[in-house]
């Protein structure tokens, strides 16, 4: 809930100034948590299968419930340590949305067509899910975590 932090007439308007710093916060932690996750899948990822050839069968590595080749490691690392950087300052709200609305596409497009990516990613239709849950999330919670003014 905003905190009104002082309220003042100036000249004929009625000035209101408000803290929302708490749904920043939270949206910092949540954004925050994907980021760590997303860094330790990619960096394991990574380790298992190797760094990526550009020519070839890739090597498949299997982290959790996820499956994985070391493009889709670099992928998430990228990505995890973008998400990091944005939890790191409460104003970066917008890169952080715009990685969760990117995640949240690829999610869906992985679900149509799981088997185009197998090769190249080595990833399934679970990584599809994750990745448009995650992604709506993400973008939801940064969607309200910065006042705009009507």
């Amino acid at each position: 809930m905003p905190t009104v932090i002082e309220e003042r007439l100036d000249g004929s308007d009625r000035v209101t100034v408000v803290d929302y710093r708490g749904r920043t916060r939270f949206a910092q932690i949540v954004v925050g948590l994907a980021g760590i996750a997303l860094t330790v899948l990619g960096a394991v990822a990574l380790i298992r299968a190797g760094l990526p050839v550009l020519e070839g069968e890739q090597a498949h590595a299997t982290v959790g419930a996820f499956h994985r080749t070391g493009w889709m490691g670099l992928i998430e690392l990228i990505l995890g340590v973008s998400l990091l950087a944005s939890a790191g300052t409460a104003l970066d709200t917008l890169g952080a949305r715009g990685v969760g609305v990117v995640a949240a596409i690829f999610g869906i497009i992985v679900l149509i067509e799981p088997a185009a990516f197998h090769g190249v990613l080595g990833i399934h239709s679970l990584t599809g899910l994750t990745y448009l849950i995650g992604g709506a999330v993400i973008a939801a919670v940064t969607s309200f975590a910065v006042y705009r003014a009507p």
